[in-house]
């Protein structure tokens, strides 16, 4: 597994298999798609199967990048 950083890393790859720590207690999955032609990402939670597509600029201030700032967001490899 890889920590992500920063938003790029994200956007490296068309498909992101992701998931936020929650300190030591379990973990939160997320499946993230960026698509270049649109600047969107479109994330699935697997905790609830719901969907959500956001801009970058949403993406931070979303748990995702709440999450990249605390160093808490992981990358399966």
């Amino acid at each position: 597994m890889v920590k992500i950083t920063n938003i790029n890393q994200l956007k490296d790859r068309d498909f992101s298999d992701c998931f936020i720590s929650i300190g030591g207690i379990g973990q939160s999955s997320k499946e993230i798609y960026y698509y270049a032609s649109s600047g969107m990402f479109n994330i699935w939670n697997s905790i609830d199967d719901s969907y959500e597509e956001l801009t970058e600029q949403e993406l931070t201030m979303h748990s995702i990048g709440i999450a990249i700032k605390n160093k808490r967001l992981y990358r399966y490899e």
